[in-house]
């Protein structure tokens, strides 16, 4: 049950009141472990949840009490979740993710030592810089950039490359940060006529690539 000892309690009172007769009344330190039980306000929940032991949280409701307080109970879920949503998801995705960076990061280092990157200077002389992503706006104004191709300088984002050589548009520059195994999908097929730039996480390796911090 709830009592078991691996079990991590957070009690979030919906009424201080009936808490404290409650309290007056029974000795919850026969059933529960005092380290392991915490009554607590919902803006204290920070303080107390432990994101780098457990990945997840729900809550355990009782029904006299929904009854009795129904409002104040969907306030009390609604503004943990909110305090507890942002930094678990954070964390969570370090925790998932936290190895294939750190790998790829050793591998880009010894690239990094070994030359094995492109960091001459970009130059753009009189040129306008158009930067492009894969949002609708990109199909609405491919003909424009065709047409104006010449005349600018053309960093496209990995998501719209794909979109730009279907229409025979090379970039000059390709930016790919914050990338996934996924991202090798963007340049399947694609010939490396253009300057990439990525990060020290990125599991790409391009043949003209410049890596950032």
């Amino acid at each position: 049950g709830l009592s078991a000892k691996k079990r991590h309690i957070i009690a979030i009172p919906a009424d201080a009141k009936i808490l404290f007769d409650i309290l007056t009344k029974i000795d919850l330190g026969t059933v529960f472990d005092k380290d392991r039980f915490r009554i607590i306000s919902a803006e204290e929940i920070l303080s107390y949840f432990d994101f780098y032991r457990f990945k997840s949280f729900y809550f355990v409701i009782h029904p006299v009490m929904e009854r009795l307080f129904p409002d104040k109970i969907r306030d009390i879920i609604k503004k943990t979740g909110a305090i507890l949503q942002k930094p678990l998801l954070e964390i969570n995705t370090r925790r998932k993710f936290g190895i294939v960076w750190l790998n790829n990061f050793i591998k880009n280092i010894s690239l990094f030592f070994e030359n094995n990157y492109d960091f001459t200077a970009l130059v753009i002389e009189k040129k306008i810089i158009c930067i492009t992503g894969a949002g609708p706006s990109l199909i609405q104004n491919i003909n424009k950039i065709k047409k104006q191709r010449k005349k600018i300088f053309l960093a496209a984002a990995d998501t719209s490359l794909k979109i730009l050589y279907q229409y025979d548009i090379v970039p000059d520059a390709v930016f790919s940060f914050d990338a996934g195994h996924y991202s090798l999908y963007h340049f399947t097929g694609i010939k490396e006529n253009f300057r990439t730039f990525t990060d020290f996480t990125t599991p790409l390796k391009m043949k003209r690539q410049t890596v950032l911090f």
